[in-house]
């Protein structure tokens, strides 16, 4: 049972190098940011009214 075991474990796992090579050179092809750049870009976004704001004045007497 112990040597089924481990010979099921083997089989699982020696593929792994195989899989992170993989996806290591398929991540040096992504472009951070990309994919939400595109996705902003293609938002359907109205245009926002300006906004005028008025402060009154400082004054250090206090109340």
């Amino acid at each position: 049972a112990t040597i089924s075991y481990y010979q099921i474990m083997h089989m699982q796992t020696v593929a792994l190098p195989v899989h992170y090579q993989t996806l290591c050179e398929s991540s040096k092809l992504y472009d951070p940011g990309q994919q939400y750049a595109t996705h902003v870009k293609d938002l359907q976004m109205s245009e926002e009214p300006e906004t005028h704001y008025e402060f009154e004045a400082y004054s250090a007497s206090s109340s």
